[in-house]
């Protein structure tokens, strides 16, 4: 026999009810939500009342549309936050809920009660009598929770007035477009930097941020004016009340914010600091293991968390639109044993300090399926280095004990750290040995060698001078150079470089092409320095190539067979190069003795 949570519904009524509460659900209705998701609402009994003033969170509605919330059921009222209406009415919005009694097993309603606004009327009300009760299986037997004046004391939601005291603090969840007047009490977990644009339309600017509290998070967004009023204000990691933003339907193709509405700022939002904040969370993830991301959809925003094994150094890139953009890559491993890389972009490619092997854990992030699968922290993203939170401690310790000699299998084939981080590692013997390159497919290998002579006959050549175009132009010879790809004529061109370089180990040697950036690696210097050297000071030209030798690269390389003139050869191409991280490399040569000692 079951006995419910006799008083509940007066007390959640009144504003004065809270959490751990077993109620029968009565009925459940679709109400449609026009543009945005549609809402369920419920009406609940507690054995004496019934009340009809109950409404799924958005984040709930799967357990009305899979009929787990069916009529009759008995529920454990877990969370939950009462909203008050213009007129005065509540409204409970269900948090969190827990069928304990299909209502398969339940039979029909609990008890005789009335609706509680009737009851208030004076309505008669019989006293709910044991006998009038529907027993369930014995086997069944729920624990009974009576209901008294202490009952929802634990509720974390029933927050003061604001700072104002214009309205009362309700939780990120139960926001929806229908409401007016609300505060929320949230933590900025993410701020984007202020982005402008320019149209037909006109000119503007906008920022965004990322708002976390105990119920869930929300993106807010805010434009022109805003940005001007709020943007200096606004600290990542504090805790703010926040008013009277619009609401709309989240695009989910843009964030990870697990909410199906987005808030904009306008000309009556407020924003006050909050000093009691020890209660707000830092932040809310949802990461995913790196050996997963293999099965994840390309284009998915994902959150991850790993050591990072490798980093590379910043470099710049000319975007489209003529904007330098910092760029940095760095390789992630965790307790999965695979390794992806991940593309940092602007600021916080140049600050990033990857020394000692951070845990840095990525919200937000954006996978492709560039070289494999590999990561790109977008502006929208948000990075943590070392974060106080329960998944990096454990993650720290497995490395620190056992991790640091795994070497773990990259995701990403074009990608490879500066040592023990990269994969594939080979030597120039092994290549000859396994014969690689000899497949359908071309293969990806790391190896450190010494450059060890440089062709520099034909290495640089004239280009068509457009940003997206490399292909070499033809001299017209009346100061006009040609670009058959583009079909136009320039009165300049730009230099590019094809390097070809002898590069050796212990155990052979390999000619290998290199192309522009690893080019201009080996040599230390730009090809638009190279070409005026050569026109003008061939004795210095020659030097470059000479102070070239002998300098030692981790290189990741590409070898396919290739037939020209009835002739196969093995081609190698520089796809990355980098200095040798000698601590890093050291290493990787420990975990190999230690294979080779088992």
């Amino acid at each position: 026999m079951t006995k419910l949570s006799e008083g509940a519904i007066e007390a959640l009524a009144n504003g004065t009810g809270g959490n751990e509460a077993i109620l029968q659900l009565v009925n459940i209705r679709k109400i449609d939500g026009g543009s945005g998701p549609s809402r369920f609402r419920v009406m609940m009994s507690d054995g004496r009342h019934t009340l009809s003033s109950f409404m799924l969170s958005t984040q709930l509605n799967c357990m009305a549309e899979e009929n787990i919330l069916a009529q009759n059921c008995v529920c454990l009222l877990k969370r939950h936050v009462t909203n008050v209406l213009k007129d005065g009415r509540r409204v409970v919005i269900i948090l969190e809920i827990e069928v304990i009694k299909p209502a398969g097993e339940v039979g029909g309603k609990l008890g005789d009660p009335v609706p509680y606004n009737e009851a208030q009327k004076g309505v008669s009300q019989p006293a709910p009598a044991q006998e009038n009760r529907l027993p369930l299986q014995p086997q069944n037997k729920i624990e009974v929770k009576s209901f008294n004046r202490d009952f929802g004391k634990k509720a974390p939601l029933a927050m003061p007035s604001t700072p104002g005291g214009s309205s009362k603090v309700v939780p990120i969840a139960s926001l929806n477009p229908y409401q007016s007047k609300w505060t929320i009490r949230a933590r900025v977990t993410n701020k984007s930097g202020i982005r402008t644009w320019s149209n037909s339309r006109g000119d503007g600017k906008l920022f965004s941020m990322e708002l976390v509290d105990e119920s869930g998070e929300i993106r807010v967004t805010g434009f022109n004016q805003e940005v001007d009023k709020f943007f200096s204000l606004i600290e990542v990691g504090k805790v703010y009340y926040i008013s009277k933003g619009s609401l709309k339907i989240a695009n989910k193709q843009y964030t990870s914010v697990k909410n199906d509405y987005e808030m904009t700022l306008n000309g009556e939002s407020t924003i006050l600091p909050c000093e009691e904040s020890g209660d707000v969370p830092m932040m809310q993830c949802d990461f995913v293991p790196i050996g997963d991301l293999e099965s994840r959809d390309k284009d998915a925003i994902v959150d991850v968390i790993g050591v990072c094994k490798s980093v590379d150094e910043v470099t710049r890139l000319t975007t489209k639109t003529n904007r330098e953009v910092s760029k940095r890559s760095l390789s992630l491993m965790d307790m999965s044993g695979k390794l992806v890389t991940v593309t940092l972009w602007g600021e916080e490619a140049e600050k990033f300090d990857g020394s000692g092997q951070p845990i840095v854990a990525i919200k937000g992030a954006k996978l492709s399926d560039f070289g494999g699968r590999s990561l790109s922290a977008s502006f929208s993203s948000t990075l943590m280095i070392n974060p106080d939170i329960p998944e990096a401690y454990k993650l720290r310790g497995w490395y620190d004990k056992d991790g640091h000699a795994v070497e773990g299998q990259s995701l990403t084939e074009l990608k490879g750290g500066s040592g023990g981080g990269s994969t594939n590692w080979k030597t120039l013997s092994d290549l000859k040995n396994e014969h690689l390159g000899h497949g359908e497919k071309a293969d990806y290998y790391s190896c450190i060698a010494t450059v060890v002579y440089l062709r520099k006959e034909n290495c640089l050549y004239q280009a068509c001078p457009n940003q997206d175009c490399n292909k070499k132009v033809i001299d017209q010879h009346n100061g006009m150079f040609r670009c058959e790809k583009c079909d136009k004529e320039f009165p300049n061109f730009k230099y590019r470089l094809i390097l070809s370089a002898n590069i050796a180990d212990y155990g052979d040697n390999q000619w290998v092409t290199c192309f522009q950036e690893s080019a201009e690696a080996i040599l230390g210097q730009n090809a638009a320095y190279l070409g005026q050297l050569k026109d003008s000071n061939e004795s210095a030209f020659d030097e470059v190539f000479q102070q070239a030798n002998f300098k030692t690269f981790v290189f990741r390389n590409r070898v396919k067979l290739e037939t020209y003139n009835d002739e196969s050869r093995i081609k190698a191409t520089v796809m990355d190069l980098k200095p040798v991280d000698h601590k890093d490399y050291i290493k990787s040569l420990i975990v190999n003795i230690r294979k080779l000692a088992m």
